[in-house]
C-alpha cells in the first residue's frame, strides 16, 4: 500500500494545506480558513504529520515528500459511489470540514484533539 500512496502523491497534481494544533474553541474556524483552497470534488485525502525520530513508527507509515519525512496519520475518501451504486454527497470540502464518528465529533476538534494528546504541532492533510 505505500508504494500506492507514494505513486498517487508523485504523480498526481494534488494540493495540500497545514492545520495547526491551536484552541479547541477556534479549531473549526482554523480548519475552514486552512483548507478554504480545497476543491469539492471525489477525491482521497492523506493527513501527515512531520516525522519525528523519537517516536516509534512503524516504516511503512514513513513517506518522504519534497524531501522531508512525514507520518501517515489517517487517509479518507470523499464522493464516490456507494455500495449500492448513489453517488456519495459529501466532497472533499464537506468531507474534511464535517463530523467524525457516531458521537458527531467536528473534524477540526477530533485532529485537534488528536495533535494535542500526541504532541504534534500540525497535520500537512
Amino acid at each position: 500500500m505505500k508504494t500506492e500512496i507514494k505513486n498517487l502523491i508523485e504523480t498526481n497534481n494534488y494540493q495540500n494545506f497545514k492545520f495547526n494544533k491551536c484552541p479547541e474553541n477556534i479549531a473549526v474556524k482554523e480548519l475552514k480558513i486552512s483548507s478554504q483552497n480545497v476543491k469539492d470534488v471525489d477525491g482521497i485525502y492523506f493527513v501527515f504529520t512531520n516525522r519525528n525520530e523519537n517516536r516509534n513508527v512503524q516504516e511503512h507509515l514513513v513517506f518522504e515528500i519534497n524531501n522531508e519525512f512525514y507520518e501517515l496519520i489517517y487517509f479518507g475518501i470523499a464522493g464516490g459511489l456507494t455500495s449500492n451504486g448513489k453517488e456519495g454527497d459529501q466532497k472533499l470540502q464537506g468531507r474534511i470540514n464535517n463530523v467524525v464518528g457516531s458521537n458527531s465529533i467536528r473534524r477540526a476538534i477530533k485532529w485537534n484533539s488528536t495533535m494535542k494528546d500526541n504532541d504534534f504541532e500540525s497535520f500537512t492533510v
